[in-house]
């Protein structure tokens, strides 16, 4: 048993170490994450299907690589803008498999 504990106390502690490493050069961005989905979605989200689901995945990845880039706008992030391209890439093809799925419907 103690065993045990001391590899989820291990794990708790490398927990905290990661988190005041993060806080401490993103700042609380978990608390600005909530602020921005809300000017983006001020009428709220009705999420149904599962490209409903992907692409607010997305669009999320893509405002948390935002607001960790504007924390390090002096220096810049590369890693953050390298996979905001991909998830903008990922997004569009949600969207143009969405916008295929509606043209399908009308014609049946």
């Amino acid at each position: 048993m103690a065993k045990n504990r001391s590899f989820v106390e291990q794990e708790l502690l490398s927990a905290i170490d990661t988190f005041n490493g993060r806080d401490s050069t993103y700042g609380s961005s978990y608390i600005i994450k909530g602020k921005v989905m809300q000017l983006l979605f001020p009428n709220g989200l009705d999420l149904k299907t599962e490209h409903d689901f992907g692409r607010f995945a997305l669009l999320n990845f893509i405002t948390s690589k935002l607001i960790r880039y504007s924390h390090s706008f002096k220096t810049g992030h590369y890693d953050s803008m390298h996979d905001i391209s991909n998830y903008a890439a990922m997004l569009n093809h949600l969207t143009q498999l969405d916008l295929e799925q509606d043209e399908e419907r009308k014609d049946s």
